[in-house]
């Protein structure tokens, strides 16, 4: 917070001066990222970088407790990308938080080595995959026939230290063999 005297010197010789109360809000965390479920933090100095105090944080998963202090809830807030605002001297700044899940539900899955390849599970920023089949680490993207047949373990971790495995097997293509049928019909024919 800076005071600061403006003086103007009018052509005429005339001068006026006013004093100016320069306020500033910063908020210097740009990032923070967090598992789904992680403890609600404080949205303090320590943890956000933010001066001056006194002000008020809204934005999803932002409340404030019992003794009226604000805090992020990861949990509530849901995963993905989220801005937070910060709303001081009449001035604001934004932080965002990046929430992702801290286990991956419903992906174990059963394969053929001719699926196309597809992409696991859209995530924030911040998630990696690794393992057998992926091609590309930050999407999430398998690709079947470059796992090979098989069972196989895809790691995940995010930039919060989530971390969970998901099983994917591979069975091989079988070409379907049909026997005792005739090449052609007529509608009309009776069997």
């Amino acid at each position: 917070n800076v005071n600061d005297m403006l003086t103007y010197a009018a052509p005429n010789g005339c001068v006026d001066t006013v004093l100016m109360y320069v306020r500033w809000t910063a908020v210097t965390n740009d990032t923070l990222f967090f598992c789904s479920g992680d403890a609600p933090m404080p949205l303090d100095n320590a943890h956000t970088g933010r001066t001056p105090g006194g002000g008020a944080w809204s934005g999803s998963g932002t409340y404030l407790n019992i003794d009226n202090n604000p805090f992020y809830d990861p949990g509530a807030a849901g995963v993905g990308v989220h801005l937070l605002t910060y709303l001081a001297n009449t001035c604001s700044d934004t932080l965002v938080t990046i929430v992702h899940p801290d286990v991956l539900i419903g992906l174990d899955t059963t394969l053929c080595t001719l699926d196309a390849p597809y992409q696991l599970i859209s995530l924030p920023p911040g998630s990696i995959f690794t393992g057998p089949g992926i091609t590309g680490s930050t999407m999430a993207l398998f690709d079947p026939a470059v796992a090979g047949v098989g069972v196989h373990l895809i790691d995940y971790s995010s930039a919060a230290g989530c971390s969970d495995q998901v099983t994917i097997t591979i069975d091989p293509f079988e070409q379907a063999m049909i026997g005792g049928v005739q090449s052609f019909y007529c509608s009309n024919d009776v069997q």
